[in-house]
C-alpha cells in the first residue's frame, strides 16, 4: 500500500513538473523572440508539450496499475459494501447448505452401519449355509455307506451252487412244517424266498435264498422256516448261506431233501 501511495505522488509530481516545464518555455521563447509571429509558434509548442505530459501520465499510469494490480483490487473490494439484507441472505443460505451437508453426513453413517450390519448378516446366513451344506453332505455319505452295506448283504451270500448257463430257476415263497415248499413260480414276485435251480431234465434242485428277499429275512427270520438258522449276531447286517437240496415229488410238489444252512452275522 504505501508503494503505491509514492507511485502515485510520483506521478502527481510528473504532471506539474511537465506543467512548469511548458510555462518555462513559453517564456524564454517570449523573451528571446520579441518581432516573430508568436501565435502560431506557441500553439504548436503548446500542443507539444501537452501530447508529452499525457503519453508521460498514462505510460506511468499503466506502469502503477500493472505492478499493483493486486492492491488495487483489495482497494475496490475494499468499497463494495453487501446490504444487511443480502447479508442475511446470504448467511442463511450458507446455513441452509450447511445443514444439507449435515443431513448428507448422517445419512452416510447410517448406510455405514446398515451394510455392515448386512454384511454381518451375511457372514452368519453363508455360516449356516456351509453348516447345512456338510450336513447334508454327512448325510449323504451315511446313505451311500448304507446303501453298500445293503449291497454287500447280497455279495456276501456263501454258496457254492455252481449255476450251467441252460438251468432253470423255480421260485418258491415258504416251507411248511412237512418240508414241502407251498408254493412254486416261475417268475419272482413280492412273496419270493428261495430259488430252486435245477437242470431242464433233471428232478433235483439246489435250494438258494432269492437276492431280492435278503432285507425281508433280516428283519424278520421266520421267512426261513424250514432252513438250519444260525442267529451268530443279535443284530445281523448280513447273510451267509450254504445251499440245501430238493427233490420234486410224484405229486408235483418239491421238498426239502437237504435242508439250506444260514448264519446270521
Amino acid at each position: 500500500m504505501k508503494k503505491l501511495i509514492l507511485a502515485l505522488f510520483a506521478i502527481a509530481l510528473i504532471a506539474v513538473s511537465c506543467g512548469d516545464w511548458k510555462r518555462d518555455s513559453s517564456g524564454d521563447e517570449g523573451k528571446s523572440n520579441p518581432t516573430e509571429n508568436i501565435g502560431d509558434s506557441e500553439t504548436k509548442q503548446s500542443d507539444a508539450h501537452g501530447n508529452w505530459r499525457i503519453i508521460i501520465i498514462v505510460g506511468a499510469l499503466l506502469f502503477v496499475i500493472i505492478k499493483y494490480r493486486g492492491h488495487i483490487k483489495k482497494i475496490a473490494y475494499s468499497f463494495i459494501i453487501v446490504p444487511s439484507g443480502d447479508s442475511q441472505y446470504l448467511d442463511d443460505e450458507i446455513k441452509k447448505l450447511k445443514e444439507i451437508i449435515n443431513r448428507q453426513n448422517t445419512d452416510i453413517e447410517e448406510l455405514k452401519l446398515k451394510n455392515k450390519d448386512f454384511d454381518d448378516e451375511n457372514k452368519i446366513l453363508r455360516s449356516e449355509l456351509e453348516e447345512k451344506r456338510l450336513g447334508f453332505k454327512e448325510l449323504y455319505q451315511r446313505l451311500k455307506n448304507s446303501n453298500a452295506s445293503t449291497q454287500s448283504h447280497y455279495n456276501d451270500i456263501k454258496d457254492t451252487t455252481t449255476v450251467s448257463p441252460n438251468a432253470m430257476r423255480l421260485y418258491a415263497n415258504s416251507i411248511n412244517e412237512e418240508g414241502v415248499f407251498n408254493k412254486i413260480t416261475e417268475q419272482p414276485n413280492e412273496d419270493t424266498v428261495f430259488e430252486l435251480i435245477k437242470k431242464p431234465s433233471s428232478q433235483t434242485a439246489a435250494i438258494r435264498i432269492y437276492e431280492g428277499a435278503t432285507l425281508r429275512i433280516l428283519k424278520n427270520p421266520d421267512f426261513v422256516d424250514g432252513c438250519d438258522k444260525q442267529k451268530i449276531n443279535p443284530q445281523p447286517s448280513r447273510l451267509q448261506v450254504e445251499k440245501g437240496t430238493a427233490q420234486k415229488q410224484d405229486n408235483g410238489k418239491w421238498r426239502v431233501t437237504e435242508k439250506a444252512k444260514i448264519k446270521f452275522v
